[in-house]
């Protein structure tokens, strides 16, 4: 029998939920999960998700699920629609002995899967209701876990995706991959700031490669370094496990980079360290605190001066890069 999960969030989102799911593949006995309305146990077996396909093709190569099953299908509408006959649904996800699902209780999905008899269903709100940081926020669905050896929770890559990715390097130079983009412009150092940690990089002897995604397409970055656009993420997380440091903002490459064992420097302003911060005994979190904060997500505050991104310089930046890779 087969275990479903469904996640549709977003890559940084998608990420924090691969240690729980690492949890379910080790397991040798029935899981109870308790932040339900009842406590349940499942039995373990093969993983599928329904989801995002570029997220789930990381996870199938990290041996964390078997397949991915594209959620944006149509032959999955009847999930997310009401009036839909009960026997419709337990034909559609037949073969499946539990679902997962992360969604919230009045959304019609919920609606939809506590009404089967012959599935046992488990959900979790995709966002913690209190402050607590995510990853530990979904491992609390477990009722025995141990949060601590998750800290440093890495994805195996495969030794062929890393070869394929090797050239990008200079050799015998320290590299650090910068990452100037996230899914909101709100969480971003400027971008000005991160020609400037190049130059001081540069200086001290560090090589810089550039990562850009769709909504970086427009940034100018310098034409003597490398830059990769939009690659595909289990060839991005080969890149980003060899590089010696990368720096970025509060985004999903930056937890991409911090499940692949890199060392990380991750710059935040308005969202909660707190919650969102990745997980590594490799990551260094620069956060100002400032009194306002934190105010992401959410509206801004009136007159937002950004103070709590702007107040970290290059130069700051450049020192911890420097002192980390040393």
């Amino acid at each position: 029998m087969s275990i479903l999960v469904y996640h549709y969030g977003g890559l940084g989102d998608f990420l924090t939920v691969l240690p729980l799911l690492h949890n379910l593949k080790k397991s040798q006995s029935s899981v109870k999960f308790v932040q339900c309305e009842r406590t349940v146990s499942v039995q373990p077996g093969n993983i599928t998700l329904l989801g995002k396909p570029y997220q789930g093709i990381l996870a199938e190569h990290a041996g964390l699920v078997e397949r991915t099953l594209n959620a944006d299908s149509s032959l999955f509408l009847p999930l997310f629609k009401e009036n839909n006959p009960q026997e419709k649904i337990e034909k559609l996800l037949e073969g499946f002995n539990s679902i997962l699902f992360f969604s919230s209780k009045g959304s019609q999905l919920f609606n939809n899967i506590v009404k089967l008899n012959s599935i046992t269903g488990v959900y979790q709100n995709p966002f913690p209701p209190i402050r607590k940081h995510i990853i530990d926020y979904h491992l609390s669905l477990l009722e025995t876990h141990d949060s601590s050896k998750c800290d440093n929770f890495v994805i195996n890559i495969p030794e062929y995706l890393k070869n394929s990715v090797t050239h990008f390097f200079s050799n015998n130079k320290k590299t650090a991959v910068l990452s100037p983009g996230s899914g909101s412009s709100r969480k971003n150092w400027s971008f000005e700031n991160f020609l400037e940690l190049k130059k001081i990089l540069n200086k001290k002897g560090i090589t810089t490669i550039w990562i850009t995604g769709p909504a970086e397409q427009n940034l100018k970055c310098p034409e003597s370094d490398v830059v990769i656009s939009n690659m595909d993420l289990p060839h991005l997380a080969a890149l980003l496990s060899l590089c010696d440091i990368y720096i970025g903002n509060d985004s999903g490459t930056t937890h991409l980079a911090a499940i692949c064992g890199s060392a990380v420097i991750a710059i935040f302003g308005p969202s909660d360290p707190e919650i969102w911060s990745p997980r590594g005994k490799k990551v260094h979190i620069l956060y100002k605190s400032p009194p306002c904060g934190p105010c992401h997500p959410g509206k801004p505050k009136i007159n937002c001066d950004h103070s709590c991104l702007q107040s970290v310089s290059p130069k700051e930046v450049a020192d911890k890069a420097e002192s980390i890779i040393n």
